[in-house]
């Protein structure tokens, strides 16, 4: 089945009875810090060389539903040649060996060397008809950033408190009372960070909070007792960001608001300008993911149910930068709202 852009058009509010059921839905523990996006920061534009073309392999015909490989890059010298893996190939053999050769002559150039290796995924398309083509499509990078958990510590060296000890510690403090936990307290916050030093306090900047100014006021006071301790003196600056959500402990959780992907799209802004195609029979279709709206201060949160596969990672970064029609989103009602999508067997062409 191949949904066109067309198609789409008619799907437009579909959503509107689960938008409204998001409004008001409550996914969060009682007070939650854990969610840390990291940016990582090795050069402002990545590009190859040379860019060689694959052609379609002599003597093998290219069927007309086309062939799909995707292959793994791995760079543990920024100027040597990859190892290169294939993790999917939907034809012959012949397919994935011209993939393999093709990506292996790709050197990289403007990125700066850091720990561990360099993983970028590339799909490449051969396409069928008349006068068959080869789309080398475009290189995805993958982060290797260290994580979160890792790296952040307390100012005098250990782990971070937990955020809903600290949290609950906090409501007879000065900036929240014993009442933290009643309907007025319930909120958001999210604060980006930069660290420059292993040893400072990170400049923190609130980016956006729904709910009592007690709750900003308590999380840059929480912040500010992070360290960032994988850097020394000199490198580049980390940005981060973290979320903190503000429940109350007697509030129950609500699961997050289900729906189709036809359903989910249709709250998709400029839907049929995004120009981008996803085969996802090539997925491990049929697939769900869980969808955390949080622009236009950070990256959509993405979480695979029942695990992360590589070959959903294009797809996976274009649900980290869509926008939803700003009709549903007013006062940006629908920041930290959680959905969860059903994905089958299908492919999506805007193209």
């Amino acid at each position: 089945m191949k949904v066109m852009g067309s198609a789409l058009r008619h799907l437009v509010g579909a959503l509107s009875l689960g938008i409204g059921m998001a409004a008001v839905a409550q996914t969060a523990p009682a007070a939650s810090g854990a969610s840390v996006a990291v940016t990582e920061l090795r050069c402002d534009e990545v590009w190859f060389e040379p860019k060689p073309i694959p052609v379609a392999p002599v003597g093998v015909a290219v069927p007309t539903q086309g062939v799909v490989v995707r292959v793994l890059l791995e760079y543990q010298d920024v100027d040597g040649l990859p190892s290169v893996t294939v993790i999917f190939n939907s034809d012959a053999p012949a397919f994935a060996e011209t993939a393999l050769k093709a990506a292996s002559a790709q050197r990289i150039r403007c990125v700066r060397p850091g720990p561990g290796p360099i993983r970028f995924m590339q799909e490449i398309r051969f396409i069928g008809g008349d006068a068959p083509k080869v789309d080398p499509g475009r290189v995805i990078g993958i982060r290797t950033s260290p994580a979160a958990k890792d790296c952040l510590r307390s100012a005098d060296g250990g782990p971070l408190p937990p955020w809903d000890e600290m949290w609950g510690g906090m409501q007879t403090g000065s900036n929240v009372n014993k009442q933290a936990f009643s309907e007025r307290s319930r909120g958001i916050v999210i604060v980006a960070l930069t660290f420059r030093s292993p040893d400072l306090a990170p400049e923190a900047k609130v980016l956006f909070r729904r709910g009592d100014a007690r709750l900003e006021e308590s999380a840059l006071e929480y912040v500010a007792n992070h360290r960032w301790k994988c850097m020394t003196a000199g490198d580049r600056p980390v940005e981060t960001a973290q979320t903190f959500r503000y429940r109350g402990y007697r509030e129950a959780d609500a699961p997050p608001t289900k729906g189709t992907l036809q359903q989910f799209l249709g709250i998709v802004d400029k839907l049929t300008e995004q120009k981008v195609r996803f085969d996802f029979t090539t997925m491990g279709c049929p697939f769900t993911f869980r969808f955390t709206y949080q622009q236009h201060f950070l990256p959509n949160k993405v979480v695979e149910v029942g695990g992360s596969d590589l070959n959903r990672k294009d797809f996976v970064d274009w649900l980290g930068r869509i926008t939803v029609k700003p009709g549903l989103n007013s006062d940006n009602k629908l920041v930290d709202r959680d959905f969860e999508v059903s994905v089958p067997c299908l492919v999506l062409d805007l193209t």
